[in-house]
């Protein structure tokens, strides 16, 4: 599994033999709309790219949440997504 916070990632250098080669990994995506260190933008085109290339994303929106906001108020979470993935891997 991949967790992503304000993930920094240029979405134009996604093509679909790179989704290909993550094809078979959970991704989860934390951003808040109110970072100024990773624009929302970003993440957005990110997702929508990877999703148009037939790959899922669990896309999460932390509405007025900062870059700085999500790892502290979040890592429950984060936890619960890394313990899924190695109880439905065993």
């Amino acid at each position: 599994k991949i967790a992503l916070l304000a993930p920094t990632t240029r979405s134009n250098e996604w093509d679909q033999e790179r989704v290909d080669k993550i094809k078979d990994i959970d991704i989860k995506i934390w951003h808040g709309t109110a970072d100024v260190n990773v624009g929302y933008v970003y993440t957005q085109n990110f997702v929508n790219k990877l999703e148009s290339l037939g790959k899922e994303v669990d896309f999460v929106t932390l509405e007025g949440k900062t870059h700085w906001d999500l790892d502290t108020e979040l890592i429950s979470e984060i936890v619960q997504f890394f313990n899924q993935s190695q109880t439905s891997s065993e």
